[in-house]
């Protein structure tokens, strides 16, 4: 007799399914067509009146933050997500290194919405993007094709006051596993002095991964929940009299004990 077990039955779709793949594509389309239209005609217009770099990063910024909270509320509106965050206020302070999971490919998009004057720390790919591009270099994002340079910078943006995003593990997390964070934000947390702020993400139904397509929504429509978790304060580097290599670590064991807890205890 065989020992298998049959395959459990997939979920049964909900919530207007084929309206929602329809705006879902809505939706990306959309966002394409926004960054394009910046790159190629909204950043030369904005560089061409205002001469001052520092003033025409600032205002990218705002306007991508403004574009990012209208883009949620559109696909709220047309059915696609519904979402929830916990204490937000810890992501409108200056200076702040803002450290998440990356479960979806609208995480940074909830962030950015959520914080003034971010600067987020992207793939160095998605300079090569022509719907991207204009919008990423305008707003100041750096790029994570050299760590010391992206950590140079990164310390630039924090000492003047900007928080800066990141999502240490690289690449968005697999389905149901734990985020395998690098070293890079513990890293520089200690030698910026800066405090990390984590945020824990979930989103159920599971959508948006790594390997999946914009048509391949989920059979209900998703929730997003944004828990903002206590600061892990500035390990001074100064006063102790332990390398640096170990006190990266310990700023690392702060971390992940946040993630580790939040994925333990399953909240939605």
């Amino acid at each position: 007799m065989s020992s298998e077990q049959p395959a459990p039955p997939h979920p049964k779709r909900q919530g207007n399914y084929y309206w929602r793949v329809f705006a879902s594509g809505l939706g990306f389309a959309t966002f394409g067509i926004a960054g394009l239209f910046a790159g190629l005609l909204g950043i030369p217009i904005l560089r061409l009146c205002i001469r001052d770099q520092a003033r025409q990063q600032a205002m990218v910024r705002h306007g991508v933050q403004r574009f990012f909270r209208l883009f949620i509320r559109m696909i709220k509106g047309l059915g696609v997500l519904t979402w929830s965050v916990d204490n937000p206020a810890p992501l409108t302070r200056q200076g702040t290194l803002i450290v998440a999971n990356h479960p979806s490919l609208l995480d940074v998009v909830f962030l950015v919405s959520l914080i003034p004057n971010a600067c987020c720390i992207v793939k160095q790919s998605l300079f090569r993007n022509p719907f991207m591009r204009g919008a990423l270099t305008a707003a100041g994002y750096i790029g994570n094709d050299d760590p010391m340079q992206m950590l140079d910078a990164a310390a630039r943006n924090l000492a003047q006051g900007s928080p800066v995003v990141m999502f240490p593990e690289g690449t968005r997390t697999e389905p149901d596993q734990r985020p395998q964070f690098g070293r890079g934000a513990a890293n520089l947390s200690v030698r910026a002095q800066c405090p990390i702020t984590p945020v824990f993400i979930r989103c159920e139904p599971t959508t948006l991964t790594r390997n999946e397509s914009w048509y391949q929504v989920p059979y209900k429509p998703m929730h997003y929940t944004i828990i903002v978790g206590p600061a892990c304060p500035v390990i001074d580097a100064a006063q102790g009299t332990a390398p640096v290599s170990i006190l990266v670590r310990r700023q690392q064991a702060r971390v992940m004990e946040f993630f580790t807890r939040m994925v333990d205890s399953g909240r939605p």
